[in-house]
């Protein structure tokens, strides 16, 4: 995918890669793209340490995927990509 992004760039078009935090933003930033860091988790983030569903987690996952949501929006927004490719995004 970066070498994707990296030949967009080099064709002029305007690229941000918006990725959970971790390898794949680190190496995004490294290469010089503009990187949009998530906060989006996974459905384990609802699991107690127990491995059972915690309602109080399921809120907490809820509210940060709609915050997360709303500044990815903001970040679209302003940017008006032509087009977004996701396979991460709850």
């Amino acid at each position: 995918m970066l070498a994707l992004v990296r030949g967009l760039l080099d064709r002029g078009q305007p690229v941000v890669v918006a990725c959970r935090d971790g390898p794949l933003a680190d190496r995004a930033e490294f290469l010089g793209i503009r990187t949009f860091r998530t906060g989006f988790s996974t459905e384990a983030a609802v699991r107690d340490p127990s491995g059972s569903r915690s309602s109080w987690l399921l809120l907490q996952f809820a509210w940060r995927t709609a915050s997360d949501a709303a500044r990815l929006v903001v970040v679209l927004r302003r940017l008006g990509p032509a087009y977004v490719h996701s396979n991460s995004l709850p």
